[in-house]
């Protein structure tokens, strides 16, 4: 008797189980959208706040942060869009030039204060940052690109110079 129970449980759970995938397969051809028709995309409670959330955190990156922040909540908001299904390339692609052209103004201001504080490599750094950027947007001055390098040359000159003074200056002192 138990095992006619037993059997009846498995067969009665079989048949809901199919009775539930039919009406999910139902429900999925009436949900897909034809040709002719766009539906538009319906996010879940989840997918809205994620969304939401990733959008909050690059627009506030991009209002107090600089490139490497701005990138990283640039990259998670695509992902997430993407995951939702309402990812907008052309925006990405906007904001991404946006904040790399922010970042190579930054540099370039930077490389001044560096060559002035005497801090070389940190100069040098910042000329390539501004090589690497300019490039990814199309926008390479090499002009630009030889007047830092011209200006880091000269203050390393100087530097040596100073040395050079500095070391004779000990040799004569008493």
């Amino acid at each position: 008797m138990k095992l006619l129970n037993i059997i009846k449980k498995i067969m009665m759970a079989a048949a809901l189980l199919g009775l539930l995938s039919a009406v999910a397969a139902a429900h999925e051809s009436d949900s897909e959208p034809s040709a002719s028709q766009a539906a538009p995309v319906t996010l879940s409670r989840g997918q809205e706040a994620r969304l939401a959330d990733s959008r909050y955190r690059l627009e506030k990156a991009i209002r107090e942060d600089r490139y490497p922040s701005i990138l990283a909540s640039l990259n998670v908001w695509r992902n997430v869009a993407m995951e939702a299904g309402v990812f907008d390339p052309e925006r990405y692609n906007a904001i991404r030039r946006e904040a790399l052209e922010r970042s190579i103004r930054e540099v370039a201001a930077w490389v001044d204060v560096c060559v002035a504080e005497d801090l070389l490599y940190e100069a040098v750094y910042c000329q390539k940052v501004y090589a690497f950027h300019a490039r990814a947007i199309g926008e390479f001055n090499p002009d630009l690109y030889a007047e830092i390098d011209r200006k880091i040359k000269e203050r390393r000159e100087a530097i040596d110079l100073e040395k050079q003074r500095a070391r004779k200056n000990k040799r004569q002192s008493p």
